[in-house]
C-alpha cells in the first residue's frame, strides 16, 4: 500500500472530569469573595480617615498631641493619592462582579469536550475566559501592591512623636487614631492579605484554562493516514487507518465505486 495522505484531526471527547469545571468556578468564587472583603474594608477604612485617601499618607503629631494625616507624595498632590484608593477599591469590587458573572457561564456550559448537558461546545469559553484572567490578574497584582506598600507607608512611626516608647505595625493609629472611630488595626491585616488572596485568585483562575487549552483536555487527536491499495477484483480502493496517538483505532476501506467497509479494532 502506498501512503497518499497523513494528517491529525481533533474530536471532542466525552471523558472530560468534572473537576476542571468545579475547580474554574472555585477560583472565580474565592476571586469574588476576597475582592468584596477587601473593597468593603477598603471603604470602611477611607470612612474611618473622613474619606481621606490614607494610602502613602503619613502621620504627624500637632501642637495638641492629636495625630493629622498629611498626604506627601507627588509634591502633596491629594488628587493623585485619591484616585489610588479609588483604583484599589474599585478594582476589588470589581474582581467580584466580573468574577461572579464568569462563574454564572461556566455553571451554564457543559463539563466540556462532547457534552450532553448546557451549553453546547463549552470549550469554546476556554479561550475568553484564559484571556479575560490575564488581564485581570494584572489588574489586580497591581491593586494589591499598591495596598500593601501604601498601607506600610501609612503605618510608619513617626520618630519625632513618643520616642521613648517602641510601638510597630501601626499600633499608634489604634492607640491614637483609631480608637476614637471605634475601629480596629485588624481592618490594615485583612486588607493586605484579601488584596493578596484575590490576586492569587485570578492567578488560579487563568492557570486552569491554560492547561486546559495545552493538555487539549477537552479533545482527542487522531492521526488519519489515508494509503492506496489494489483488491482482488483489480478496482482501485483506498485504506484509511485512524489511529489515536501509537493505538490503531480503526481502518477504512474506500472503494471507487463509493462503498466503504468500516473495521474496528
Amino acid at each position: 500500500m502506498v501512503l497518499l495522505e497523513e494528517y491529525f484531526e481533533l474530536q471532542e471527547t466525552e471523558n472530560v472530569s468534572f473537576i476542571w469545571k468545579a475547580a474554574q468556578i472555585a477560583s472565580y468564587i474565592l476571586a469574588a469573595g476576597f475582592g468584596i472583603i477587601c473593597g468593603y474594608i477598603l471603604a470602611v477604612l477611607r470612612v474611618t480617615f473622613d474619606n481621606k485617601c490614607f494610602l502613602y499618607s503619613k502621620v504627624h503629631p500637632d501642637a495638641r498631641g492629636d495625630l493629622r494625616i498629611q498626604n506627601e507624595q507627588f509634591n502633596e498632590s491629594i488628587w493623585f493619592n485619591s484616585m489610588s484608593c479609588d483604583y484599589c477599591q474599585y478594582s476589588m469590587v470589581s474582581s467580584f462582579i466580573f468574577a461572579t458573572i464568569w462563574a454564572a457561564f461556566f455553571l451554564m456550559c457543559g463539563k466540556g469536550g462532547k457534552s450532553n448537558t448546557g451549553l453546547p461546545q463549552p470549550w469554546r469559553i476556554a479561550l475568553p475566559a484564559l484571556m479575560f484572567n490575564f488581564m485581570y490578574f494584572v489588574i489586580s497584582i497591581v491593586a494589591a501592591l499598591e495596598i500593601y506598600n501604601g498601607i506600610n507607608v501609612f503605618c510608619e512611626t513617626p520618630n519625632d512623636f513618643i520616642s521613648d516608647i517602641r510601638l510597630h505595625n501601626c499600633a499608634i493609629l489604634h492607640l491614637y487614631y483609631m480608637a476614637k472611630f471605634k475601629t480596629t488595626m485588624i481592618h490594615l491585616d485583612i486588607a493586605i492579605k484579601s488584596a493578596w488572596m484575590t490576586t492569587l485568585s485570578w492567578l488560579l483562575a487563568f492557570v486552569i484554562p491554560l492547561i486546559r487549552i495545552l493538555f487539549v483536555i477537552d479533545f482527542k487527536i487522531y492521526k488519519v493516514s489515508v494509503y492506496g491499495a489494489d483488491s482482488l477484483n483489480n478496482s482501485n480502493e483506498e485504506v484509511l487507518s485512524v489511529t489515536e496517538f501509537d493505538e490503531k483505532r480503526r481502518v477504512r476501506f474506500i472503494s471507487s465505486g463509493g462503498e466503504s467497509h468500516l473495521h474496528e479494532d
